[in-house]
């Protein structure tokens, strides 16, 4: 079966060249999508491994220090009704990608760094039919995993459980419709 992950975040627009400023900082963007550099960890090594040989992936530490991933599509999502924020999200590629999302704790850290200096509202992966992992909201880092099974949905988190549900709701069907 194949799936595609996203990241998906709400933030201000007045913080988007902070977003802008960090992606470029931290990769780079073309007309087909972006390649991220992360740091290695485990699960990107495996990654590169199955494309590249040990020589392509010692060049890439030596040159860049950090792993090219890509590339990851990027899109932006504007609502007339809501001037002042913006949605963004970046999808996985492939299958490979998809499961580099869910596993990899550098990308993780990645989009956790870039949700913080954005001030995002909300910002979660969205695991497609397996549920969403809400990882920021309102400035601040959280866990909350909402997962299906069948026509029911388990949750665990943290305090402001309601809070953070209502605000991934709302803002989940304004950019992202519903999902």
């Amino acid at each position: 079966m194949s799936y595609n992950f996203w990241f998906k975040l709400v933030i201000k627009k007045e913080n988007k060249d902070k977003l802008i400023n960090y992606i470029n900082d931290n990769g780079s963007m073309n007309d087909i999508g972006y390649i991220g550099r992360f740091e290695f960890d485990k699960y990107i090594l495996d990654y590169l491994k199955s494309y590249h040989s040990d020589e392509e992936i010692q060049k890439q530490i030596k040159i860049h220090k950090k792993a090219s991933i890509g590339y990851i599509f990027y899109n932006e999502h504007v609502e007339e009704d809501n001037p002042d924020t913006i949605g963004i999200s970046f999808m996985a590629a492939t299958r490979y990608m998809s499961e580099l999302f869910r596993e990899s704790e550098s990308i993780y850290k990645w989009f956790i760094e870039l949700s913080n200096v954005t001030s995002s509202l909300l910002a979660y992966i969205d695991f497609e039919h397996l549920g969403y992992r809400i990882i920021f909201h309102k400035g601040k880092e959280v866990n909350v995993q909402i997962s299906y099974n069948e026509k029911e949905y388990s949750c665990s988190g943290v305090e402001q459980f309601c809070d953070i549900i209502d605000n991934f709701h709302k803002l989940a069907n304004i950019y992202f419709n519903g999902q």
